[in-house]
């Protein structure tokens, strides 16, 4: 890995093939614990946890691997990957993703262009980096692309960027369809989703003309602290949406055993099947599959 800067007021610091980015502000005690971190040749995801429990969470911090880079964000800076724009969602805030490219750029990019300095090891006052892979590790050409998706790479089991057509290629090969999707509750039972649900402690809806009314599954008991319209599962007819309601203790979704994201409320976040849903002090329901009927020939 090869890295440049324009000189600007925020901070980087780099260390055996991985760059972290602070704030102006950010204390020179924590910009040396970042160094050391990154010395250890540690992973983007734990040295996104140290550095939080430190209390110096960074812009970003991007290491380099044979994937292509992992990276963690907790701002939006502008980030392109191989000169397209990588957006931030919201429930992506804080969990590493892969991406896959020759070239990252973060920050003011377009100082870029007026020019580098290189930085291959130690702290410096910058206004964007760039990152230089050494070779694409990528077999599928054009993997970031304007009309890029996120997802799981079932392969390392982190959050990827892929092209829109790979997706919609993912799309037909898997279950596309609302009628062959379920809810598992935590007493085994399965629950269709063929339309929307409302979970909670005493989940209720005001409903709507012509529109199917969504399914009520109370939830609770047992000493779990649910709200009392907590959580809401949604199909909009291509994905289905997992929207928190406003819960008091909220709800974490769950992906391959690790926490992904807590949801916002009113920030739904697109489900796949073996999720599950969190809600308030541990309650788990996950997405599931329905048996499919038999094709008669």
């Amino acid at each position: 890995m090869r890295c440049e800067f324009s000189p600007g007021r925020a901070w980087a610091v780099t260390a055996r093939g991985a760059v972290a980015v602070f704030a102006p502000e950010t204390p020179v005690s924590m910009l040396s614990a970042a160094h050391a971190l990154l010395t250890a040749a540690r992973g983007a995801n734990s040295v996104a946890a140290s550095l939080e429990r430190l209390g110096a969470t960074p812009f970003a911090v991007i290491v380099a691997d044979s994937q292509g880079a992992r990276i963690v964000r907790w701002k939006d800076v502008p980030l392109q990957a191989d000169a397209a724009e990588v957006p931030l969602a919201p429930e992506f805030v804080g969990v590493q993703q892969v991406v896959h490219a020759t070239s990252l750029e973060f920050g003011n990019v377009d100082e870029l262009r007026d020019g580098t300095l290189p930085l291959e090891g130690g702290v410096a006052n910058v206004s964007a980096v760039r990152v230089t892979l050494d070779r694409r590790t990528s077999q599928i050409p054009g993997v970031i692309a304007r009309a890029a998706d996120i997802r799981i790479d079932d392969d390392t089991d982190e959050i990827a960027v892929f092209t829109s057509d790979e997706i919609a290629e993912a799309r037909r090969s898997s279950v596309a369809y609302a009628d062959e999707l379920a809810l598992a509750l935590p007493t085994g039972d399965l629950i269709p989703l063929d339309r929307g649900a409302i979970l909670g402690r005493r989940p209720h809806s005001s409903g709507a003309d012509g529109v199917r009314p969504p399914r009520l599954i109370a939830l609770g008991g047992d000493g779990h602290v649910v709200s009392r319209n907590h959580l809401a599962v949604t199909w909009d007819g291509e994905q289905l949406l997992a929207e928190d309601l406003g819960s008091t203790n909220g709800t974490a979704v769950t992906r391959s055993g690790i926490v992904t994201q807590r949801l916002l409320p009113g920030h739904p976040m697109r489900l796949q099947i073996g999720d599950s849903l969190v809600l308030g002090d541990g309650l788990t329901v996950s997405i599931g599959a329905l048996a499919r009927k038999p094709e008669l020939v």
